[in-house]
């Protein structure tokens, strides 16, 4: 069993065990929260457990002061206790400085990040508009919510497929931009025209087509489930890091 106090007065060096057992180790405090973060990633957990982590570091009766560099959705921010939890964009607006960051697409600079920030959340995806590195060696912990928008997108990219697939926007700017302009206007004239040229525009249906997926993450993962319920889709995908598991891997021959 294994287990950690952690020691306020060397708050810069971390947690560190009370007695020197071998059981007991020293770590730091970005290692602990690197492998909190570690946890959450396997478990699927929300970022915020994160900082629901450093909670208990807070004065008594202080609240949690979150800086947001983007408007956040407010069913995210629901999940911060009023009470707990101060989110403001404007600094000004916190009762203290600033404990946290939250962010979407903001190219954060060092500069902007106060001595007193313990992470920085990256609401997506990505964190290459985020000084990772920098933010290492500081001791502060960068992480980001995988799979949050990834309905989202999935469904734009059946969006997407769909109008590319059956010329939908090429017909669509072929009765604004020409058939309306040789036409004058006249609707009568047009409705006619649109009859006689909207073959040229019909495109070719996505059932019995084969799709290629490259990235069979949260995004790329869902795709192919969309397509392979509604469509009979063949599929042929590639991935680096992910294989095709639970009920994708029941549903596609692999």
């Amino acid at each position: 069993m294994f287990f950690f106090v952690f020691d306020r007065s060397i708050e810069e060096e971390g947690l560190r065990s009370k007695t020197r057992r071998s059981d007991e180790y020293v770590l730091t405090r970005s290692k602990i929260l690197s492998l909190l973060f570690l946890l959450c990633r396997i478990f699927h957990l929300s970022s915020f457990l994160l900082l629901l982590f450093y909670e208990n570091d807070t004065p008594t009766g202080a609240s949690f002061n979150v800086k947001t560099f983007n408007a956040i959705a407010p069913t995210g921010l629901e999940k911060f206790p009023r009470g707990k939890y101060e989110v403001a964009g404007e600094e000004n607006d916190l009762p203290g400085p600033p404990m946290a960051i939250m962010l979407r697409s903001h190219k954060l600079q060092v500069s902007e990040v106060k001595p007193t920030v313990r992470a920085i959340v990256r609401c997506g995806a990505g964190t290459n508009n985020i000084p990772v590195k920098e933010m290492g060696e500081r001791g502060i912990p960068v992480f980001n919510t995988p799979g949050a928008n990834a309905n989202a997108v999935k469904e734009l990219v059946v969006c997407g497929l769909l109008l590319a697939s059956r010329g939908i926007l090429e017909g669509a700017n072929h009765v604004k931009n020409v058939i309306n302009v040789e036409e004058k206007g006249e609707h009568e004239k047009i409705a006619t025209r649109i009859e006689k040229d909207k073959a040229n525009f019909g495109g070719k249906e996505i059932q019995g087509k084969t799709i290629g997926v490259i990235g069979l993450g949260a995004i790329g993962s869902r795709c192919v489930l969309f397509f392979f319920n509604n469509y009979a889709t063949l599929f042929l995908f590639f991935s680096l890091l992910r294989a095709p598991t639970g009920v994708m891997k029941s549903r596609l021959d692999v």
